[in-house]
């Protein structure tokens, strides 16, 4: 009884183990792009706010680019998109708020994440704060 109860439970981890293994995952031909992985915003004054625009392109012939989430690596940081779908072989801008919250040089991430088979992208930001 043990050893048919064993086969029945080998033959059920393979049937499973199979159907997971064999089971095909979807890869995007999305493709997002950047215009450079870094963006010097300059030097800007402590007390202004300054809005910088930033272009997604999708360089797919056939796919959309469905842009998931974009997170900055500071609060002082805000990015706004309006336009979450790109179609293929276009673009299109997303808003970047900048309120500095201290003087100096600073140095931000924005990543950006998508359907593009790389899934994240990373813009640099950087630039001087001064009174």
């Amino acid at each position: 009884m043990k050893g048919v109860f064993l086969i029945i439970c080998v033959i059920i981890f393979c049937i499973i183990f199979e159907s997971c293994s064999s089971s095909q995952v979807h890869t995007s031909n999305a493709k997002l792009e950047l215009e450079s992985d870094s963006l010097n915003i300059g030097t800007i004054k402590f007390t202004d706010t300054t809005y910088v625009n930033v272009k997604l392109s999708n360089t797919s012939t056939t796919e959309k680019l469905i842009i998931k989430k974009i997170k900055s690596s500071c609060d002082c940081t805000v990015p706004f998109i309006q336009d979450s779908v790109i179609l293929p072989n276009s673009y299109s801008f997303f808003k970047l708020r900048m309120k500095p919250n201290e003087m100096g040089d600073f140095n931000r991430s924005v990543v950006i994440e998508s359907n593009d088979s790389e899934m994240f992208k990373v813009l640099e930001i950087y630039g001087t704060v001064v009174k």
